[in-house]
């Protein structure tokens, strides 16, 4: 079994092609709709979906309860959540994970970024991750936080929400998914109501 994401289908990916290697033929897990559709184009069929795109969500699916004998590899990026892996052991399973991707944040010594922002009247920003979310938060030099904090949020998960309350932003939207479609669809809506 195989929990992935949608960039550890691409990096598992490319290996196995220059290796002549095919993907493992077991049970197969993909986060997310957009995971299992990437999964579906370099040949895993049937993957299972939870409704909920998140750890949780993966660790509540019916297959994953009893696995005693089973071995699961997790593929992610560097730093990833520590939730499925636990949990699964404690049911029993061998876990192993494989970073296939490190997550690389823009530098940015002199806080340019996000005062290009305000130059520009941003009004809305959409974080995917909770890291990408701290990084962004980070770079912000203190006089500009405020100005941050105070911008429109779009999230794909409550977690992330919740990350964002933490930090102290106020206007925080969860899209409830982290497919393009979803955040932009949040995004509408918000803007929607504002005109009315």
């Amino acid at each position: 079994m195989t929990g992935v994401s949608v960039p550890g289908v691409t990096f598992a990916d490319n290996p196995l092609n220059r290796l002549g290697l095919a993907w493992p033929a077991c049970g197969n897990v993909a986060v997310g709709e957009a995971t299992g559709r990437a999964l579906a184009a370099v040949g895993v069929a049937h993957a299972a979906v939870p409704e909920d795109p998140r750890s949780e969500g993966i660790i509540s699916l019916p297959g994953l309860q009893r696995l005693e004998g089973h071995r699961v590899l997790i593929l992610r990026g560097d730093g990833g959540r520590h939730l499925i892996a636990p949990t699964l052991a404690g049911r029993g399973a061998r876990v192993d994970y494989c970073e296939v991707y490190r997550r690389h944040y823009r530098p940015d010594p002199g806080g340019s970024l996000v005062k290009n922002w305000q130059s520009a009247g941003v009004d809305s920003i959409i974080v995917t991750s909770g890291g990408l979310l701290r990084h962004v938060f980070q770079l912000a030099s203190p006089h500009a936080k405020d100005w941050l904090l105070s911008r429109l949020l779009i999230v794909p998960s409550i977690r992330v929400a919740d990350s964002a309350r933490e930090l102290g932003f106020t206007r925080v939207i969860n899209a409830e998914a982290a497919s393009s479609q979803a955040l932009i669809a949040a995004l509408d809506e918000r803007k929607r109501n504002d005109r009315q």
